[in-house]
């Protein structure tokens, strides 16, 4: 193993930490930084980036949001309850940078009003933090709070404006060591906006842009689609401009991820239309059609959350989350179309398994996953579910913190492999391929897995195949490079060797 791998191992073992923080980069409901006229009318809201939830004032029956003077989608209203008042509102699109315009009717004020007379009101969303900064510091100040995410979004765009998509880059990477940074799911949307609206769709495909592994990649997707509307251009893109510094694979496998994030996150589509138009796919990206429906999945995952409270400083509307959909459970994949099993189960697994599970004593978290084991899995006549089931044993049974993915304790494999056992004698092959390959992720250094391969051999009927291996590392190893600290790493070494 090369020292730039070593360092990267280390500083990854030091931050892993930061895992348990997922809530806090990611939006809920809200309305906050209130601006009025002399009448006390709403003029603007600031909202954090991502998943929002925007209360409305008065009889309104539709809404329209606009960017920069297009109109790119009209939203039902969405009755829910806020204390014991019933009132209507918006659930709109995850929006990651800039300023929206809300459009609707209302009753007129005075005598107008009173015979009907209706006017149209224009609210001003822009997506941002508290205050607007002039320095990425500054948004660090805030943590991994939904302030600190906004702050990025907002400001990131703006930098790029100033000193280029690729320079913004390069600054992201030398605080790459920040939590904030680290864990960029909160605001890596405002960048990818950013550079889209410098750079155009087709050049922000360019490995100069690339950040947090692949992420990137779905959020450009999903952020393209905001703006156009149309899913099918892109899985063109997705076809003819490969993204430039991964293989032409696993490039359409990206795309296509973000293509489904897209459908829920951008067009607020039902999950099953979007799994739908998905598989109309396949006859262009084969068997990439499985990420795009891994995408619809995450981006249903990535809304459940949304729907929690976490820490904030921001004021949020408190609202029923019973009036609002959550994430399915994992046996409502057992009647899914056979397509879409595999990307359900993963998603749904990982969606109702909480840190409420991972505090549990150990003996309580193993019956936890049998119970999965046995009710779902040895029923369903697929692999599909032993794949969910084994990131989800991973997770509850490896190191802390919770969903760290990094270690699986030696004292817990015997209860790993039970896990994965279809009755008494044989052992699922999806199973247990899918828990050596996460003995992998971090590192991709297959040479940590040789115990664990013997363990294998001894107690159970599998074994580790070595093509599968390879084809993983393989996979994966290109959006490895692409992690923030690992540029930094990298750059930090060919300064030493000049």
């Amino acid at each position: 193993m090369s020292m730039q791998k070593v360092m990267y191992m280390c500083k990854l073992k030091k931050i892993k930490i930061l895992l348990m923080l997922i809530l806090s980069a990611i939006p809920v409901y809200i309305i906050l930084d209130v601006k009025s006229d002399q009448l006390g009318r709403v003029e603007s809201y600031t909202i954090p980036t991502g998943f929002n939830f925007i209360a409305i004032p008065g009889d309104v029956r539709e809404v329209e949001l606009s960017h920069e003077g297009k109109i790119i989608d009209t939203i039902e209203l969405k009755n829910v309850l806020i204390g014991e008042n019933s009132t209507a509102g918006v659930d709109l699109p995850a929006l990651w940078s800039g300023r929206y315009d809300i459009l609707w009717e209302s009753p007129s004020r005075g005598l107008k009003g009173f015979f009907g007379v209706k006017e149209q009101v224009k609210y001003e969303l822009t997506v941002g933090g508290p205050e607007k900064v002039n320095t990425m510091t500054k948004c660090l100040d805030y943590g991994t709070t939904a302030e600190g995410n906004g702050c990025l979004a907002e400001y990131l765009p703006r930098l790029i404006k100033d000193i280029g998509a690729k320079a913004t880059r390069d600054e992201i990477v030398k605080l790459s060591d920040d939590p904030l940074i680290w864990y960029c799911h909160g605001w890596l949307g405002g960048y990818a906006m950013g550079v889209l609206k410098e750079v155009g769709f087709e050049k922000a495909l360019n490995s100069d842009y690339l950040t947090c592994k692949y992420t990137y990649l779905h959020y450009l997707v999903a952020n393209q689609v905001l703006l156009e509307r149309d899913l099918g251009s892109v899985i063109d893109y997705c076809i003819k401009d490969k993204f430039i510094g991964m293989e032409d694979t696993e490039a359409v496998f990206q795309c296509a991820h973000g293509v489904g994030f897209a459908g829920i996150a951008s067009l607020r589509l039902e999950a099953d239309t979007v799994l739908d138009i998905c598989n109309n796919f396949r006859d262009k990206i084969g068997y990439a059609v499985t990420n795009c429906y891994e995408g619809v999945y995450r981006a249903k995952e990535m809304k459940a959350k949304s729907y929690h409270n976490f820490k904030t400083d921001f004021r949020p509307i408190s609202i029923d989350p019973s009036t609002f959909t959550y994430l399915d459970k994992p046996e409502s994949c057992i009647g899914k179309n056979i397509e879409y099993k595999h990307a359900c189960y993963r998603y749904t697994m990982r969606g109702n398994t909480t840190e409420a599970e991972y505090a549990m004593d150990i003996s309580k978290r193993v019956e936890y996953i049998y119970k999965w084991r046995d009710e779902i899995c040895r029923v369903d006549t697929t692999d599909a579910c032993w794949y969910g089931l084994a990131d989800v044993t991973f997770n509850l049974l490896g190191s802390p913190p919770f969903w760290a993915m990094e270690y699986l304790p030696k004292e817990h494999w015997d209860a790993a492999v039970v896990a994965c056992s279809e009755d008494e004698d044989s052992f699922n092959k999806t199973c247990i391929e899918r828990i050596t390959h996460d003995h992998i992720n971090k590192t991709l250094d297959k040479k940590l897995l040789s115990e664990w391969c013997s363990f294998l051999v001894t107690n159970t009927d599998q074994k580790c195949v070595e093509a599968s291996i390879d084809a993983y590392i393989k996979r994966f190893k290109t959006g490895k490079l692409y992690d923030p600290q690992a540029i930094k790493l990298d750059d930090e070494a060919e300064k030493t060797i000049r």
